[in-house]
């Protein structure tokens, strides 16, 4: 007979009759691949219980846990815990605590215990989701992007991008860290580039055009504004499956996944289980990973998330604050202006 561990066992003796209402749930040893844990739900599952799998954060490392409610009275989890625990060959734990209580448990996917959902049917939700602000930036014959970038080395910069028909504009504003504030034009067949409170640098406008790009709209909201296309076109997002319900720092979201092949890395995609917006992508198994929080519409109905944070290789590299994404802005003629123009 494999052991349980019982816990809160010592002090369960001094409470009244009535604590014994309490819930109890069963839970598994922590283990590093998600694939075992998976496997032990599935099993689980198959013998009636309500099986899901947990993740948890130790340190710069992910844990896996199963975890079995439902059961009202300890003699009942003890018994399956025992069960289970001769069944799967490891030690189970009983703990004390309702639905949900479990501590410490990140971004917890829940697929196991939970009825499948077809994957298509999501995507095309966070599609419709995402198109109506999608096709308004996209057609926008003008545009005022507004909004505040905070690096890991403590620089924080506020960072204006418009456009203009064929014209572009953006200005970086230094409010912390030892940077220099810009300006860069590309007006007609002239790029323009003025640091600090120099008298500014003529540049063709091929340069100064690739210099604006790296602030646009979709280079700073990765992901979201192309992702109606990109749905219906890349692979990857095509073979996603569904993997279950899960938690992101206390909202409800369903996760999707595809492990990848030779030809595709692995990606998952985390949608709010309510407005099915994205809230989370998750490149080769955590490389790179953007979050994107507190949806609102900024202008005239565009809803985007007003943050977005992205981390490489475990670290936080990129926080973003959204202020303002305009499709009918009134622009300064000062941003497309350069010396020597009418």
């Amino acid at each position: 007979m494999r052991p349980i561990v019982v816990f809160g066992l010592v002090a369960s003796l001094c409470l009244s009759e009535a604590a014994w209402s309490a819930d109890f749930y069963v839970e598994g040893p922590a283990l590093v691949d998600r694939a075992d844990a998976v496997a032990m739900s599935r099993a689980a599952s198959q013998d009636g219980h309500k099986a899901r799998v947990e993740r948890h954060q130790v340190d710069e490392d992910w844990q896996f846990t199963v975890r079995i409610d439902g059961f009202t009275d300890r003699d009942s989890a003890v018994k399956a815990a025992t069960s289970l625990g001769d069944h799967l060959g490891v030690e189970m734990s009983v703990r004390e605590g309702g639905e949900g209580e479990s501590a410490g448990a990140v971004s917890a996917p829940r697929g196991e215990g939970v009825a499948p959902q077809d994957a298509a049917s999501l995507i095309a939700r966070a599609v419709g989701a995402h198109r109506a602000t999608s096709e308004k930036v996209g057609e926008a014959g003008s545009l005022l992007f507004e909004y505040q970038r905070r690096l890991p080395d403590g620089e924080i910069i506020d960072h204006r991008w418009a456009s203009r028909g064929d014209d572009r504009y953006v200005s970086l504003v230094v409010v912390a860290g030892d940077a220099v504030s810009s300006e860069t034009r590309a007006v007609g067949e002239v790029g323009w580039l003025t640091v600090g409170e120099g008298q500014g640098t003529k540049s063709d406008r091929i340069h100064a055009l690739e210099a604006i790009a790296h602030f646009e709209p979709a280079e700073i909201i990765p992901f979201i504004l192309a992702f109606p296309s990109i749905a219906e076109t890349r692979r990857e997002i095509q073979l996603l499956e569904f993997d279950g319900e899960s938690d992101l720092e206390g909202s409800a979201t369903l996760m999707l996944r595809y492990d990848g092949d030779r030809a595709t890395g692995p990606i998952a995609l985390e949608l709010d289980a309510k407005s099915y917006q994205v809230r989370r992508v998750i490149f080769e198994g955590g490389k790179l990973v953007h979050q994107f929080d507190d949806y609102k519409p900024l202008t005239k109905g565009l809803v985007v998330p007003a943050r977005i944070r992205t981390w490489r290789d475990g670290q936080l590299a990129d926080e973003v604050e959204l202020r303002t994404l305009d499709p009918d802005p009134k622009l300064s003629d000062a941003w497309f202006s350069v010396p020597g123009s009418p």
